[in-house]
């Protein structure tokens, strides 16, 4: 049998092995290997929701659509892109514009022809999962375990402080990939971040 073939894109560096590991685990927990296979170990990376929200401008490697033709090299069956809202949704809500996720598909689907595309926006960032998701990420760490948000997660502007306040230090390239690997995706229908649930969905809607 053939394996189709996975290709991710992510805005952040953090997240170029978090996402694949993720994605790897997804395929373990579903016995899911002999179907699917990642075409490369790190996901493609824009470096920055600026660069990969801009109009496309290919010269300076900026836009939704330089990154999935990026992608699109490899020749995969399926493409997952991931990045963080920050103030996008919200700001785009406020003018009235096409939701940040729906935007992202469009562009993408424009280039990508009759690839399978799944889109997901982390809210407010990807370390809101961590932070959702503590007693699995960091089960040993008695502050994490004790934590009680004062507002809803997804209003935290830098969950990455939170974390480093419970681990001592945090670096996403250092440290992303490791916590994505303990994140309870076999429990994402039920999470209460709707962004983890929307991964839960694709995961399961396009590895099947």
């Amino acid at each position: 049998m053939t394996r189709k073939r996975i290709a991710a894109i992510v805005e952040g560096q953090g997240e170029v092995d978090a996402v694949p590991a993720l994605i790897r685990q997804w395929l373990t927990q579903n016995n899911l290997h002999a179907r699917w296979q990642l075409v490369t170990e790190k996901a493609v990376c824009a470096k920055g929701q600026a660069n990969l929200l801009a109009p496309l401008q290919p010269a300076f490697q900026r836009g939704v659509e330089y990154f999935v033709n990026a992608a699109l090299r490899a020749d995969p069956d399926f493409l997952l892109i991931v990045l963080d809202a920050d103030d996008a949704c919200r700001e785009r809500a406020r003018k009235n514009e096409q939701p940040l996720g729906a935007h992202v598909l469009e562009r993408a689907r424009a280039v990508a022809g009759h690839k399978e595309i799944g889109v997901v926006i982390a809210d407010r960032e990807f370390e809101a999962w961590f932070l959702h998701h503590r007693t699995a990420v960091v089960p040993t760490c008695p502050a994490a375990q004790a934590w009680q948000p004062t507002r809803e997660i997804e209003a935290i502007r830098d969950c990455k402080k939170v974390l480093e306040g419970w681990l001592g230090s945090y670096a996403p390239t250092a440290d992303q990939a490791r916590l994505a690997k303990r994140l309870p995706l076999a429990e994402g229908a039920k999470s209460p971040s709707r962004s983890f649930q929307k991964l839960h969905k694709e995961l399961s809607r396009l590895l099947p």
